[in-house]
């Protein structure tokens, strides 16, 4: 059993020694203000950055002026071709306006065919699963209560 004891110690003892920050992370933590990441964030929020749409000229900017960042600070490069940034694939659904609609069964089984673009709006990256939902039409200006008491959920 000592044995057991003394060979858990010895195992878990550089763990210990592992927990305990480096004097050069703790000069590099003690960096690290409210100002500055309040700065950093807003620069990223900041409307001159045109948004982060994936993919955008916008997500591009922002990423350009992050690696710019992490140079500036002396990180290491961790991204492509020993540069700051990483590239990779995105696969992009979209709508085609001319062949797609969208087709609704009444109650009593009639059929309400609505085309993308003169009927309807199809915002985001659409997949191609078909999704089955009630339709929900509203009408008119509502308020809080009449929202609050109309059940959106699995409504389209």
């Amino acid at each position: 059993m000592r044995r057991f004891i003394l060979l858990s110690l010895v195992a878990v003892q550089p763990l210990s020694v592992m927990a305990q920050p480096s004097p050069s992370l703790k000069r590099a933590a003690a960096t690290i203000t409210e100002e500055g990441v309040r700065t950093r964030i807003e620069m990223i929020a900041h409307d001159s950055m045109g948004g982060r749409d994936t993919p955008s000229p916008g997500l591009e900017k922002t990423a350009l002026w992050m690696a710019n960042e992490f140079k500036r600070l002396g990180l290491r490069p961790g991204g492509d071709s020993g540069g700051y940034l990483q590239r990779f694939p995105i696969n992009v659904a979209t709508v085609d306006p001319d062949s797609a609609f969208v087709l609704f069964s009444g109650p009593n089984g009639e059929k309400i065919l609505l085309r993308v673009g003169p009927d309807l709006v199809v915002e985001g990256n659409v997949g191609r699963e078909l999704t089955e939902a009630s339709l929900l039409l509203l009408g008119g200006p509502l308020d809080e209560a009449q929202m609050g008491a109309t059940d959106l959920k699995g409504q389209v």
